[in-house]
């Protein structure tokens, strides 16, 4: 469940952003979304609450990395550990 919070405010905040610095909105293309993770990182989820996004398979066509790492915590908790690499972007 936290995961799936976590994508979705990610989500929502990066591609403001990235739609804010686009110049012409008519011809622009989604950025290309490419997910690193361990297990079951929810794909059908990501690809259905972040349209904003084209979610790619291969990590050489994708503007945008995000590695997701996950480790167990002494509560029993999770502890999710975001790292994004921008690629051509800028």
């Amino acid at each position: 469940m936290n995961q799936k919070l976590v994508l979705l405010i990610f989500g929502l905040f990066s591609g403001q952003l990235l739609w804010a610095q686009t110049t012409d909105t008519t011809h622009a293309e989604p950025p290309k979304l490419f997910l690193n993770c361990p297990g079951n990182c929810f794909q059908d989820f990501v690809k259905t609450e972040l349209s904003l996004f084209d979610i790619v398979r291969d990590q050489v066509q994708a503007d945008i990395q995000v590695l997701v790492i996950d480790a167990d915590n002494a509560g029993g908790g999770k502890l999710y550990t975001l790292t994004f690499y921008w690629s051509k972007l800028f």
